[in-house]
């Protein structure tokens, strides 16, 4: 209600104090920005001096530490040092060693050569026998138990609170005087080398070295500004402190910085601490001087903003009142009194989009029209070509079915000519007996080696028909089965584990006649599946007899043992199981040929051709997967079968098993191939 009743004069106002603000807001986050970025400019001064000093102290620290183990490893390596927890006659140039080691280092008060009972040997210096060592001994001990079990040569480096020990090391007889009782504790085995088996030395004694930490002071503090702190710390534990501390993590008064100190498996903290006043006064002085230059920018800012708007604003209503009447469709309206080259342009520009949208207007009417009847056509052509598509697809289909039926067809007379020929013919020969019987009974010229020769006869070709006609019955039983509606239908899915099944079966198999001298091996991860376990388990003994018949015909002549692999393993919600062996392999192209119906190269063996292709057939309409071959590298053939792992039972036959019935035969329980 407020807006509308404003004069023009009024919304210019206002549009001039959004332009003002528009151009305030940026300047303000930029100044925001900038006084940001002082206060961390000016922390991070402090800070880098802070973190440099920190970072000084503790690479000096860590050197010296460093440089004091390496001169310990190597007096423990010394011959004199080794050998004289075991004999007391290096006991004098041991002493020296240890004595020259202790002088030299600026941390050690004290070293010891401990024998392997942890008694002191040698010492330096005297005052340092009046240290009870029960509180390092009692770690020594299973150190240097596993340093012997291990057979690794390493330091040992921990701390003891007891200010006793520092007392008796700092010849301070008062105790209670004794700020700080933390004492480091080097340790190394001292050990000779024997020739016993896998042992190739044995730790004979040890070498100790106490470094107090109230006796670092001399390298730490000269770190220590007037009114900052150092602590050093292990695990929250304060070894060493001095000055000012932090004690509170959020106690703002006080910045600090750590510092990691490394040393063998031992990690330190070394903190340096200093008074946040020294920042806060920096600080200060940073933002009021910023709070200056950000003051005079905005009031600048704000001034010139107010001009520009002003004009710029009178310029945006003129253009608006063209732009509104061109849309209400009136094209001829003009503006007048535009100042700017920019604005001039604008309006140009306008007058120019003006007249195009007349002319476009009539141009799309046309196009509309001519592309509505375009479409019609072009729609018209594809429903009429798509029903030609789908006729010619349902004769390709139709095609391909019969085409496949007749293959199967021709395949199945094709194996029932043979045995029903030789039938045929024996028929013949029985006939021919029978004819030759008759005449010489009716003649009365039948003698005995006569009749024998001709009852043998009829004994062969009898056998030869039973034979045959049993084969033929065989045939009959195993195309019968080339359908899966006479497969399992009372099989159930079952949920087993795969792994332990492919390993039963393997044990079956081993335990066979058919599979003697054939080595086994079962492999791959634990898989719970649901699927047919019959189908599964037929699958697999069609691919044990074909690598039986097929891949290991020539085996001996090869000198190599036969062998299958069977493996497992879940990919993507899919169960792969590989079935390799280490065969001849296969040797025509393209090697999928194998699951065709009646191929065979046994032929003359007896073999039909059906193995494979009743695999193929089980496992792409029973187990809904499907099954590809490939020729190793090395030699042998792999089957890889990829099925569901969760197989869900079919209320009706799936189109996928529909097509197959056409296209594959599908099965039969056992065959010799």
């Amino acid at each position: 209600m407020f807006l509308s009743n404003l004069s023009s004069s009024s919304l210019y106002r206002l549009f001039w104090l959004v332009i003002i603000l528009v151009a305030l807001l940026p300047t303000g986050l930029v100044s925001y920005l900038l006084l940001d970025k002082v206060v961390q400019q000016s922390r991070e001064q402090v800070l880098t001096s802070l973190s440099h000093r920190v970072d000084l102290q503790s690479e000096i620290l860590e050197r010296e530490l460093s440089i004091q183990l390496n001169s310990f490893e190597q007096l423990s390596q010394l011959s004199d040092v080794r050998l004289t927890p075991t004999s007391a006659v290096f006991g004098y140039q041991a002493g020296v060693q240890l004595k020259e080691f202790t002088t030299q280092s600026p941390l050690a008060s004290a070293s010891y050569i401990l024998d392997r009972d942890n008694w002191p040997v040698e010492v330096y210096p005297i005052t340092a026998e009046r240290v009870q060592l029960q509180l390092i001994t009692s770690r020594v001990e299973p150190f240097l138990q596993q340093v012997e079990q291990d057979q690794i040569l390493k330091p040992l480096i921990f701390n003891v609170n007891s200010p006793a020990m520092v007392s008796a090391l700092s010849g301070n007889d008062l105790t209670a005087s004794i700020d700080n009782g933390w004492v480091m504790v080097m340790v190394l085995p001292l050990v000779q080398e024997t020739q016993h088996g896998s042992t190739k030395f044995k730790v004979v004694g040890s070498l100790v070295t106490l470094e107090p930490y109230q006796f670092f002071s001399q390298i730490l503090e000269k770190w220590q500004s007037n009114n900052g702190g150092l602590l050093l710390l292990e695990q929250d534990i304060k070894l060493y402190s001095t000055g000012l501390i932090k004690e509170n993590k959020t106690d703002s008064n006080i910045i600090s910085w750590d510092a990691q100190i490394k040393l063998a498996d031992k990690t330190f903290l070394l903190r340096i601490t200093e008074p946040s006043e020294g920042l806060k006064a920096i600080v200060f002085e940073d933002l009021w001087r910023l709070s200056l230059i950000v003051g005079s920018v905005l009031l600048l800012i704000s001034c010139i903003s107010l001009l520009v708007t002003r004009l710029v604003g009178q310029q945006i209503a003129k253009l608006t009142s063209q732009v509104k009447a061109f849309s209400q469709g009136d094209y001829q309206y003009r503006v007048s009194g535009l100042r700017f080259a920019e604005f001039l342009q604008v309006s140009a520009v306008l007058e120019q989009l003006s007249k195009k949208v007349i002319t476009d207007q009539a141009q799309l009417e046309a196009k509309v029209e001519q592309r509505t009847t375009a479409l019609s056509q072009a729609n018209a052509e594809l429903n009429s070509t798509l029903t030609a598509l789908t006729e010619t697809q349902s004769r390709l289909i139709q095609s391909e079915k019969m085409a496949s039926l007749g293959q199967l067809v021709a395949g199945v007379a094709h194996e029932l000519n043979t045995p029903l020929g030789i039938c045929v013919t024996a028929t013949g020969s029985l006939e021919e007996v029978e004819r030759s019987l008759n005449s010489m009974v009716s003649s009365g010229t039948l003698r005995k080696s006569e009749l024998m020769s001709q009852l043998q006869t009829l004994t062969d070709a009898t056998d030869l028909i039973g034979r045959n006609v049993r084969r033929s019955s065989d045939l009959v039983s195993m195309f019968k089965e080339l359908s899966l509606e006479h497969g399992d239908e009372d099989e159930g899915l079952t949920q087993f584990e795969l792994k332990s099944f492919l390993q039963q079966l393997a044990n079956l198999r081993l335990n066979s006649q058919d599979s003697a001298g054939v080595d086994i091996q079962v492999s791959g991860d634990e898989i719970f599946v649901q699927t047919y376990m019959s189908t599964l388990r037929k699958i697999l003994s069609v691919l044990f007899a074909n690598a039986r018949d097929h891949a290991f015909k020539n085996q001996a002549s090869r000198g190599l043992k036969p062998k299958v692999e069977l493996s497992c393993r879940r990919t993507d919600g899919l169960v792969e199981l590989c079935f390799l062996d280490n065969g001849s392999g296969v040797d025509i192209e393209p090697i999928a040929r194998i699951f065709e119906p009646f191929y065979t190269s046994n032929r003359y063996q007896g073999s039909v051709g059906l193995g494979l292709h009743l695999a193929y057939n089980l496992v792409a309409q029973r187990l809904q997967g499907d099954i590809e071959a490939e020729n190793l590298q090395q030699g042998g053939l792999k089957l890889s079968l990829n099925f569901p792992l969760q197989l869900e039972p079919l209320t009706q036959p799936s189109s996928k098993v529909l097509e197959a019935n056409w296209s594959n035969a599908s099965a039969i329980k056992k065959i010799d191939l």
